[in-house]
C-alpha cells in the first residue's frame, strides 16, 4: 500500500505438478546376481491435475425474464482457509453476447452466502460480443451470437462497464447479416461495481456461484 508506506508478505501455494506414473520402466536383465551391473530404463508419464475446477462449460440462451446461474465447487484448499486479501482473486470471467450491456446484472456469491454485484443495470447502449440483433433477425433466440470474454478483476484494464468508452466495429453475425459501425465493449478485465474486498473472510472451499 504505497499511500501508507505499508508492505506485507504473503504465502502463495504454487501447484507445479502431480505425482508421475512410472509404468513402463524396465530393467535390462530379468535376473542379476550380487555385484553384476544392469540398467533401469525409466519411463515417466505425467498426470494432468484435475482437482481444481476453473471453468464451467455451459451454453445458455436466455429470454429477457430468465436468470442464468452457474457454480464451481472447490474442495482443494486447506480446511477452513479463508479469503485474506482481495488480491487472492485473479479474475472472474463470463463469455457472453448481448445486444445491450445495460440490460444485465452480474453477481458473484461466495460459499458463506455473501455476494457482490460485478455489473449492474445501467444506461448501456453498446453490445457485448457480436449478437444477432432483432432488427435484422426476427427470431434472434434461435441463432446465438459470438460471445466475448468479459472479466472482473482487482487489476482491471477498464473502469466500470457503465463508465467505459464504447468502441466501434463492423461484423457479420451468425445469421449472415452485416453490421456497420456498431458500438461494443471490448474484451478484457473491468472494475466490479462492488469491491472483491467484500469477500474477505469467505471460505475458499465450497460453492462459488455466478448469477
Amino acid at each position: 500500500d504505497p499511500q501508507n508506506s505499508c508492505v506485507i508478505d504473503t504465502i502463495i501455494t504454487v501447484r507445479l505438478a502431480t505425482v508421475p506414473d512410472f509404468e513402463g520402466t524396465m530393467a535390462t536383465a530379468d535376473t542379476v546376481c550380487s555385484d553384476e551391473v544392469f540398467s533401469l530404463l525409466g519411463e515417466v508419464n505425467t498426470n494432468t491435475w484435475t482437482g481444481f475446477p476453473t471453468a464451467v462449460d455451459t451454453v445458455a440462451f436466455l429470454s429477457e425474464d430468465e436468470m442464468f446461474v452457474s457454480s464451481l465447487d472447490f474442495d482443494v484448499f486447506p480446511e477452513d482457509q479463508l479469503i485474506v486479501f482481495q488480491d487472492d482473486f485473479d479474475r472472474v470471467c463470463i463469455n457472453i453476447e448481448h445486444e445491450d450491456f445495460g440490460h444485465l446484472i452480474f453477481e458473484l456469491q461466495c460459499p458463506n452466502g455473501s455476494s457482490i454485484v460485478l455489473h449492474d443495470i445501467s444506461p448501456g447502449g453498446a453490445h457485448l460480443g457480436e449478437p444477432v440483433v432483432l432488427l435484422f433477425n426476427e427470431t434472434p433466440g434461435d441463432i446465438p451470437g459470438i460471445g466475448y470474454e468479459y472479466c472482473f478483476s482487482t487489476l482491471p484494464e477498464f473502469s466500470l462497464m457503465s463508465e467505459t468508452s464504447f468502441q466501434f466495429h463492423n461484423y457479420t453475425d451468425q445469421a449472415g447479416d452485416l453490421y456497420f459501425n456498431q458500438p461494443f465493449l471490448p474484451e478484457g478485465a473491468y472494475t466490479p461495481v462492488e469491491s472483491l474486498q467484500n469477500f474477505i473472510g469467505c471460505p475458499l472451499n465450497g460453492e462459488w456461484t455466478v448469477t
